[in-house]
């Protein structure tokens, strides 16, 4: 169990003694450390609302149903979501980087799963309903996310049942290969002004590392909270690799630069090995940003298709 998310022995208090300041009941409850402080919340909460893209697809994931979401944007089938999952049952509650309190609100919540990321609503989202702010260290932070996602709600069993699911794909995508040990696979993301080298701690960073595929040298490290290094398309040398993994924002934003298409026309791209090799897989810029188990088990699907 992490340092800051601590289930003390829940302290049961009746019914009639345990409302809200937004009213509603929330019967018998327990004390839950977290990154902003501690909170007592419901054993059983029914009404859950979750302000981040990787909290709504843990919740999710551990067959827990939130009545409300905030989202940076539409969450996609498949990456965020089960495919075939109707968030339209879901009360969508605006950007979960500019907090709606008065959309969150009206969603009437017996417990808000927030990270700390929302320190400076905190307060606020307090006198809404419960709130439990879950520590987000940056996008390789996925795995513990989803177990703290399941310590609060009392979903330990099912996480398991997630986390060994993974563990069995990404065997299977390691046998597929055969010897992952022997690629060095390049992770690159094309952004709006910048490549970004997704480094061992970004999402993607960790799946390629359970894989046992190997990083380019430049790669092989951590950067702190971003998961990735910054490079201008003169550096793309530095993107090289047996094999890479190529995804732009131009995908998911068409206003945005397709800055894949200009370093194709750079000089320096035919220079590079995995070029003249055909080793270049464009992939889904959505999947491989998704942070969650559920878009994890696309990137699996994307290495075994690409290298298997």
């Amino acid at each position: 169990m992490r340092r800051w998310l601590v289930m003390f022995l829940a302290v049961l208090l009746p019914a009639t003694a345990c409302a809200s300041e937004g009213g509603v009941d929330q019967g018998e409850t327990r004390t839950v450390q977290h990154a902003l402080g501690e909170t007592e919340i419901p054993v059983d909460p029914e009404r859950v609302v979750t302000l981040w893209a990787s909290t709504l697809s843990a919740t999710i994931a551990l067959d827990e149903e939130p009545v409300g979401y905030a989202f940076n944007d539409e969450p996609t089938e498949g990456i965020d979501v089960p495919e075939g999952y109707d968030v339209g049952q879901l009360d969508y509650l605006g950007d979960s980087q500019e907090l709606d309190l008065e959309r969150i609100a009206g969603a009437n919540p017996d417990l808000i799963l927030a990270t700390d990321l929302h320190e400076d609503a905190y307060d606020q989202l307090s006198e809404i309903a419960p709130t439990v702010a879950l520590e987000w260290s940056g996008s390789g932070a996925w795995k513990e996310h989803l177990t703290d996602v399941a310590e609060v709600l009392n979903a330990e069993d099912k996480a398991d049942e997630v986390v060994d699911d993974y563990n069995e794909r990404v065997a299977e995508v390691a046998d597929a290969i055969g010897d992952p040990g022997g690629i060095e696979v390049s992770v690159v993301r094309f952004h709006a002004e910048e490549l970004r080298l997704e480094v061992r701690n970004s999402f993607t960073g960790r799946i390629v590392d359970d894989v046992g595929l190997a990083r380019p040298e430049v790669q092989d490290v951590e950067e702190e909270g971003s998961g990735y290094l910054p490079i201008s398309l003169e550096r793309l040398p530095d993107a090289d690799g047996d094999a890479m993994f190529a995804f732009t924002i131009a995908d998911s934003d068409t206003e945005q630069p397709d800055l894949l298409k200009q370093a194709r026309g750079n000089p320096l791209w035919e220079d590079l090995d995995v070029v003249s090799d055909d080793e270049v897989y464009p992939v889904d810029y959505t999947t491989w940003i998704s942070t969650n188990y559920i878009g994890a088990h696309a990137v699996l699907d994307d290495l075994e298709e690409a290298l298997g």
